[in-house]
């Protein structure tokens, strides 16, 4: 995971942004929780399992934020995306989605709105259990010096909404030292769409035993770029909920 990137989007509670949360469940239980970070799609919260919830992955429930800075509770819907347990703190931390978040951001007081941080340029890592292949193509028509259509594998180690980061073998970055323009093809899990963006190289590093490009996708020369990025934020915002925040 990209540290500073989700830090910069996902933002950490301290003493000074007093924010409590309740969580009900669809039976009308409610349980007070620690919140421990909040995004512009949700939230994530702990709770000690002997007085918590034990909620189902997919579940609703409604969450209560209160705090001295807000003028009146607010209540968002709200679904369970991500469930970690916490061995060390006996406890569970949960990922929630927040529906409607349009809504609940003209509730909001200005000093709490501030803490949603609603940047759309993160990214985040392939889980490991689904790891995500990806075929780089280059065409003779956009680079005369190739004899032939060259495309090689490489392994997504990033995604965001503007770009990817992939491993490729030395015999691949042998090939394009001089190239700074393909095309990506891959497909996201969870998603049936196969997609194709236009990408620029813009840097090349040295990763273990492989080169790692970072790439910007080119929207103008992708085409249904919008589409395609529409599949790739979906995915971006299921990883971001899904990881806890990591500490500095």
């Amino acid at each position: 995971m990209d540290r500073e990137g989700r830090k910069s989007y996902r933002v950490p509670l301290g003493d000074e942004h007093s924010l409590d949360i309740v969580v009900k469940t669809a039976s009308g239980e409610t349980f007070s929780g620690e919140l421990l970070d909040i995004t512009a799609e949700g939230a994530g919260t702990r709770f000690k399992r002997e007085v918590g919830p034990t909620l189902a992955v997919g579940e609703h429930t409604t969450l209560t934020f209160t705090s001295a800075r807000l003028r009146s509770p607010v209540k968002i819907n709200a679904r369970v995306r991500s469930r970690t347990e916490l061995g060390s703190f006996r406890s569970y931390r949960y990922g929630f989605e927040f529906d409607e978040w349009q809504e609940l951001q003209k509730r909001l007081s200005g000093e709490i709105h501030r803490l949603f941080n609603q940047r759309t340029v993160y990214r985040v890592e392939p889980d490991p259990a689904e790891p995500v292949d990806a075929r780089i193509q280059v065409s003779p028509e956009s680079f005369p010096e190739l004899p032939q259509q060259f495309e090689a594998n490489g392994r997504v180690r990033n995604i965001s909404p503007v770009g990817i980061a992939i491993l490729v073998d030395h015999e691949v970055e042998a090939k394009l030292a001089a190239i700074d323009q393909v095309t990506i093809a891959f497909q996201l899990p969870a998603s049936d769409q196969k997609l194709e963006v236009v990408s620029w190289i813009r840097n090349r590093q040295l990763q273990d035993d492989r080169v790692c490009y970072g790439l910007e996708f080119d929207k103008d020369r992708s085409k249904d770029f919008e589409k395609q990025n529409s599949e790739i934020i979906k995915y971006v915002r299921r990883r971001q909920l899904e990881e806890p925040l990591s500490k500095p």
